[in-house]
Order: C-alpha cells, then sequence, then structure tokens
C-alpha cells in the first residue's frame, strides 16, 4: 500500500503562533509560460487586467449574505478591477450536494472563492485527479505577494502543499490581534446574574445552571425562555469538550492523550448521551434543535429568548455589556477545562479549475488578495482611505475612541450583516491575510484599538477561551490508497453516527440498544477507519 502522508502543520503553528467565463474539466494543456496575457496588469497589484475581463467564480453563502447585484465587492472589481466576475452563489447549507453536481457536469467555473472543499476533495480532485490546478509555476510568475507570504509563513506553506509538491489552494492566513475559536457559544450573563448563580464548571452545575433558567424568570416578564438553542449543527460543543475532546461534535476526530480519538466510539459516548438526553427530555434544549432552520433560531435569539446560543450576541442587537463567550465546563472522569483552539489559517479559500482559461487572471486575483489592500475583501473601503472606491457603499470609519466602525443600516442591521448583505462576499475570513489591527495600523499609519462592543467580546474570549485553547486536529494529506478506502468508509460512519446521535438523544432509540450502535459501527469499518488515521498520526 501506497504510504499516506500526514502534515501535523496545524499542531505545529498552535505552538509556534498564537479571459474565459466557464472552465472545463480537462486537465491544463497549456502550463504557465513566461509571457503574461496582453490584457492583464503586470506592473502593479491593481487593476488585476488593464481592460475588463471576465471569470467566472463559485462562492458560498449564509442566511445573512446579500445577492450579487447588492454586494458592493463585484461592482468595485468589474468598476475599478476590470474584472467582470459571474457569479454562482451556493448556500453553506447544500453546498455538498451542488459541489459534487458540479464536480459530475464537468462544467466548472474558474474559480472557488471562500467555498467548503475538504483537504481530501483537495488530495482527489487536484492531486489525483488534476481537476484543480496546480499553481506552484503561476505562483511565482504571476502572485508574488502570495510567494511572499509563503515566505513569511514557511509552516503555512507546507500545510498548502501536497503529497506530490503540488499547492491547489490558498490559504486565510489568521495573522490576527487574537485567535478567536470557530467553536462559538455565548450565554446571557445577565440572566446569570439575575438568578444568582455563579458560572458552572461541571457539566451537573450546568445541568442546575439550565434547571434555574428554564424554572425561574430572568427576564422577570413571566415570559417562558429556551436555556440552550442553536440552529447548527453540531451544537453541543461544550458537551463534547467537557469529556476532553478538542472537538465540536461527537463523531469529530481529535487528538486526546497524545492519540487519535473519536468521542463516539469511546464508552464515555453513552454517558454523554444520557446527560444530553436528560437535558432534551426535561426541555432544558430547545426542542426544534434538530429541525429548526438558522432563521428560525434567530428569530427566537432577536426575541430574547435564549440563554445560551451560538450566534454573536452583537448580530441582534445585543450587547457584551450583557452576554459573555461560554467558557468550557467538565465533566465524567475529565477534569481539565479545554476548547478547540482556531487553526492559524484557513483552508481553500481558492482554488482554481485546471481546465480554466484564464488561470493566469485568477492568479493575478490571488495576487491582489495578498496585497495590502487585501483588506476590501473583508472590511470593504474605508470612509477616508477609499474614498475614491466607494461607489454607492457608505464605508467604515474610524471613532473617537479608535475603533474601526462598519455602517448599518436603518433596518437595524449590525455592521456585520450590513457587510455581508451589502459589502462582501467573504462571511468569514478571506483569502490572503485576515483582518488585523495591527496589520491595518503597520500599513497605513492608523491606530485601531479594540473599542465598544469589540473590546467587550475581546475581554470575554481573553477570560473564557484563549486559556483553554487546546490544539486543533492536525490537518492530513493520505496516499491515494488510504484516501480511496477513507472515502468508502467515512460516508456511511459519519451518517450513521449523526443518524443514532439524534435518535440517543431524542429518545427516538432506548440507550439499551447502545451496545448494538457500537457493533454497528464494527460492521461499518470503524475500527480499520481509525487505524488509518492513527497509523498516518504516529509517522
Amino acid at each position: 500500500m501506497k504510504k499516506a502522508i500526514v502534515s501535523i502543520v496545524a499542531a505545529l503553528l498552535s505552538i509556534a503562533m498564537f479571459a474565459g467565463c466557464g472552465a472545463g474539466q480537462q486537465a491544463a494543456s497549456n502550463p504557465a509560460g513566461g509571457t503574461a496575457p496582453g490584457k492583464l496588469n503586470m506592473v502593479s497589484d491593481f487593476p488585476i487586467a488593464n481592460e475588463v475581463i471576465e471569470l467566472s467564480v463559485v462562492v458560498t453563502t449564509t442566511a445573512i449574505s446579500g445577492r450579487t447585484e447588492d454586494l458592493w465587492f463585484w461592482q468595485f472589481m468589474e468598476t475599478f478591477g476590470n474584472v467582470k466576475f459571474s457569479v454562482e452563489q451556493i448556500p453553506s447549507d447544500v453546498w455538498n450536494e451542488r459541489f459534487n453536481l458540479l464536480i459530475v457536469s464537468k462544467s466548472l467555473p474558474d474559480m472557488f472563492y471562500n467555498c467548503y472543499i475538504t483537504i481530501n476533495e483537495i488530495v482527489k480532485y487536484g492531486m489525483l485527479e488534476n481537476i484543480f490546478l496546480d499553481m506552484n509555476s503561476y505562483i511565482d510568475l504571476y502572485a508574488p505577494n502570495v510567494r511572499k507570504a509563503f515566505i513569511e509563513y514557511p509552516l503555512i506553506e507546507q500545510a498548502m502543499t501536497c503529497p506530490d509538491g503540488g499547492i491547489y489552494q490558498l490559504p486565510s492566513i489568521l495573522a490576527t490581534d487574537y485567535p478567536t475559536s470557530t467553536l462559538r457559544l455565548y450565554y446571557n450573563d445577565s440572566w446569570l446574574k439575575a438568578l444568582n448563580f455563579n458560572y458552572p464548571d461541571t457539566l451537573d452545575e450546568l445541568y442546575e445552571v439550565l434547571t434555574g433558567v428554564k424554572e425561574g424568570d430572568p427576564r422577570g416578564d413571566g415570559v417562558q425562555v429556551i436555556p440552550f438553542s442553536s440552529g447548527a449543527y453540531p451544537p453541543f460543543t461544550p458537551f463534547v469538550s467537557a469529556y476532553g475532546y478538542p472537538a465540536s461534535a461527537p463523531e469529530s476526530l481529535a487528538v486526546k492523550d497524545g492519540e487519535i480519538k473519536m468521542l463516539a466510539v469511546e464508552p464515555e459516548y453513552r454517558d454523554y448521551l444520557e446527560y444530553v438526553n436528560k437535558l432534551y427530555k426535561e426541555e432544558l434544549i430547545d426542542k426544534d434543535i434538530f429541525t429548526q432552520s438558522i432563521e428560525q433560531v434567530r428569530a427566537k435569539y432577536t426575541e430574547n429568548l435564549l440563554f445560551i446560543t451560538s450566534d454573536h450576541p452583537a448580530s441582534f442587537g445585543h450587547s457584551f455589556e450583557d452576554w459573555q463567550c461560554f467558557a468550557p465546563v467538565t465533566g465524567g472522569s475529565n477534569t481539565e477545562k479545554i476548547w478547540c483552539s482556531p487553526m492559524q489559517y484557513q483552508n481553500t479559500r481558492l482554488v482554481i479549475s485546471s481546465g480554466s482559461n484564464s488561470k493566469e487572471a485568477c492568479m493575478r486575483f490571488a495576487n491582489w488578495a495578498f496585497s495590502d489592500k487585501g483588506y476590501l475583501q473583508y472590511h470593504g473601503p474605508s470612509v477616508e482611505m477609499d474614498a475614491d472606491i466607494l461607489l454607492n457603499y457608505p464605508g467604515w470609519y474610524v471613532d473617537e475612541n479608535g475603533g474601526s466602525v462598519n455602517p448599518t443600516a436603518e433596518d437595524a442591521l449590525d455592521g456585520w450583516t450590513y457587510i455581508n448583505k451589502y459589502g462582501s462576499p467573504v462571511n468569514g475570513y478571506p483569502l490572503g491575510y485576515a483582518p488585523s489591527n495591527n496589520r491595518m495600523n503597520n500599513l497605513f499609519n492608523l491606530n485601531l484599538v479594540q473599542a465598544g462592543e469589540a473590546k467587550l467580546w475581546f475581554d470575554s474570549l481573553e477570560k473564557n477561551w484563549i486559556p483553554y485553547f487546546a490544539d486543533p486536529f492536525p490537518q492530513f494529506y493520505f496516499g491515494e490508497d488510504d484516501l480511496r478506502r477513507i472515502d468508502e468508509l467515512s460516508v456511511p460512519i459519519y451518517d450513521y453516527i449523526k443518524e443514532m446521535n439524534i435518535k440517543f438523544i431524542v429518545g427516538d432509540e432506548p440507550l439499551s440498544n447502545f451496545d448494538k450502535y457500537t457493533q454497528e459501527l464494527k460492521n461499518l469499518g470503524i475500527d480499520e477507519f481509525m487505524t488509518i488515521y492513527r497509523n498516518v498520526y504516529a509517522n
């Protein structure tokens, strides 16, 4: 069997630093040469082209994303960058299905921008099938800013490099002033104080708090509230981490005690299920938690009905004067509080189709994204620095306290929601460098500081998350044989675990059938699945 290769870059980083529209699926027949196509601007980072060119792009969207025609960024790119993008928006909740259809249809865009393409898909469709472009020879010719970033962050370049030496994706580099966890939960601290509860340290104490919230009257008006709710699967991060797993769900792989493990295949998973099932039966968890849409849970949030939830309070008119980041608790035999830390980069912010006729233009776009002005992908334009490119967008500004203030709207949209609806196509960290006050200050001689709600949020995460960060699951690149076998095993295994997790919690499957569950996992090949991962990790 061909030996699998693993990149343990994530763990190292956590320690080391807190013009064609449409592309077919054929491999590239004309690799990068020494002469750039005449339409491209090769003298400066921007504009991308000297005359208008067309590129097709697929982007993912969330519930707060705006329509393509409403977003400042695409208008800016066409008006000032000379790139007219044909944009296909794919909602995040149907991404997998739509992505697979694109692959099967053999009709791919020039590029995928900020999409949920996995590392295994990068290996499969990049290294093995040449559907994605190996950018290596293009980076030096067309994207010197990318090369500069890789020189500055060599471990990130290593993380982007497949076992064959190819680079089939480009990242977001999280060179931020503070590391924010991707596993986010928040609780209403004002309710906790109103009920005279201390913050819980254990699952048992958390049960008492949730019971008190349900049976008490934290709002003071007699309205029945919901102790725990979320609109995104999996919502049970605090219960998983309580058992010592720095992961978001029981089926998520994690490094625990120096070994790759999965809570859903360990004996203590039964204790986890008993606990969450008790919360569900006693209506301490929202009865609709597995079926409601993001919009439905956010409506409850807006009505101030939730005690613990996963949406940022400021997005719904709440203040961090009342809310806090949910700190980890302990449970079972675990006595150490942990929370999964973020990677210092995000994968697959840009993937280019190998059959694109505009590879060089895509790389020039990447070069701009890694430039000093790449922040426009995320922040949008500044009123002062970018007055000449505002178009009809109001822009952000620096207030008297030194904090950056995003535009808002009369319909009560907060700054982040406004950016997503009218400014940027990026819901998350952008291609290139993630936003950072320090970076913006150094580049543009500003004096941005954490202020207002941003400072309250930072103070909360500094207190409740950062001290408990544990290394995230490392990034793996499998060899061809192992990847094929993992692909065969993973879908039925993960589907079964997710299905049974819900059934056990809601009571459709009695816990007396737990042994049958573990036997069925063995029948599906869970032992082989875990062995492959453990062997790769050991090597």
